[in-house]
C-alpha cells in the first residue's frame, strides 16, 4: 500500500483507489440528511389536523362578533332588542342629525315591535322625539313644513289659530324677535302643519306622550300624583297658560311654566327645578316635567289642546 505524503501534516494518509468519487457520494449523503432534519423540523402545523377539523372563520366568526356585541350592548341597558332591531335603532339615532325625516320614518316603524311604555318603547321614542323637533325647529323640507305668504288683515294670532299652533314657535322658528306684531303683505313663513296635537299621560309609566294625529311626536318623562289628577279628559285652555318664573326663583313650586287643565281640581302641568325629582310623585293633582321640557311643550302646544289621563 502506498502512502501520500503530499499534506502539510507528518501523518501518512491512505491513498484509497476512487478517493474522490467516495467523498463526493458521502457529502451528498449528509447533505440529504441534513435536508431531511430540516424538513420534518418545520413541516407546517396544519398538516396534523384533517380539512375537516380546522378552526370555521370568516362569515361564521363575523356573525358571532356582531351577535355578541349587540348582546352585550343590550345587557348593559337593560334593553332586549334583537340584533337587527339594535342595528336599526343605531342608524336612526345618528341620523337625527343629518337626516331627521329618516330617522323618524325608521324608529317609527321599529316602535310598533314593542308595547306602550316598555323600556324598548321608550328608547325607540326617544329618538322619534328628538328628529320631531329637529324637523320642526330648523324647517327641515318635509310635508309638515309649508310655506305661507302673508296676506291682508293677516296678525301671528290669527295666523297660528289658522294652523293650530302658536305665536311663540312662529316667531321662533322664523327668527323673529318674540312678541313682535310686524307682519308684511308677502312676508314668507314657515308654519310647521300639525294634524292635530293630542296628550295622553300614563299615570302608571310616568309618561306624558304628545301626538300628532295619529302619530306619536314626542314622549317627556313625567312626575304623577298617585292621588290626583283622576282619570278623564281634559283640555288645555290658553288663559291657563302662564310664564311662571324665567328667574329660576326656587320658592316657586311650579317651575318655569305651567298649563292649567280646564277642570281647577285636576291641576295642569308644571315645571320643576330639580330635574332629578321628576318622578317623585311630590304634589297632588298635578303633572310634573323638567323645566327645559314644560318650556318645549309650552313652545308648541297651543290653547285648546285635548288632554287624556290614563291610569
Amino acid at each position: 500500500m502506498d502512502f501520500d505524503y503530499s499534506f502539510d501534516r507528518d501523518e501518512p494518509r491512505v491513498k484509497m483507489p476512487g478517493g474522490g468519487n467516495r467523498r463526493r457520494w458521502l457529502f451528498a449523503v449528509i447533505f440529504t440528511i441534513i435536508l431531511l432534519i430540516l424538513v420534518f423540523l418545520f413541516r407546517p402545523e396544519s398538516d396534523s389536523m384533517p380539512a375537516d377539523e380546522q378552526p370555521a372563520t370568516g362569515a361564521a366568526e363575523s356573525s358571532e362578533t356582531t351577535e355578541g356585541a349587540v348582546e352585550s350592548e343590550n345587557s348593559g341597558s337593560g334593553l332586549s332588542f334583537t340584533a337587527d332591531q339594535s342595528r336599526v335603532l343605531s342608524e336612526a339615532s345618528r341620523s337625527v342629525a343629518g337626516n331627521p325625516v329618516k330617522a323618524k320614518a325608521m324608529a317609527g316603524n321599529l316602535l310598533k315591535n314593542f308595547a306602550v311604555g316598555t323600556p324598548e318603547w321608550e328608547a325607540v321614542a326617544d329618538v322619534i322625539g328628538k328628529a320631531n323637533i329637529k324637523i320642526m325647529m330648523d324647517k327641515v323640507p318635509c310635508d309638515k313644513n309649508v310655506e305661507y305668504t302673508v296676506v291682508s288683515g293677516d296678525s301671528f294670532i290669527r295666523i297660528s289659530n289658522k294652523f293650530d299652533t302658536t305665536n311663540l314657535l312662529i316667531w321662533k322658528v322664523n327668527g323673529i324677535p318674540e312678541n313682535s306684531s310686524h307682519l308684511g303683505i308677502g312676508d314668507k313663513l314657515t308654519i310647521y302643519k300639525n294634524s292635530g296635537w293630542h296628550i295622553e299621560i300614563l299615570k302608571s309609566k310616568g309618561l306624558l306622550c304628545v301626538y300628532d294625529g295619529p302619530e306619536l311626536f314626542k314622549v317627556y318623562r313625567a312626575g304623577i300624583s298617585s292621588k290626583n289628577p283622576p282619570a278623564g279628559e281634559y283640555t288645555l285652555p290658553g288663559s291657563k297658560k302662564r310664564v311662571m318664573d324665567a328667574g329660576g326663583d326656587r320658592n316657586n313650586p311650579y317651575g318655569s311654566r305651567f298649563m292649567g287643565f280646564n277642570k281647577s281640581e285636576a291641576g295642569g302641568i308644571h315645571g320643576c327645578w330639580d330635574g332629578d325629582d321628576v318622578r317623585k310623585p311630590f304634589s297632588d293633582g298635578y303633572i310634573r316635567l323638567s323645566n327645559s321640557d314644560i318650556e318645549e311643550l309650552y313652545l308648541y302646544i297651543p290653547g285648546g289642546t285635548k288632554v287624556k289621563i290614563a291610569d
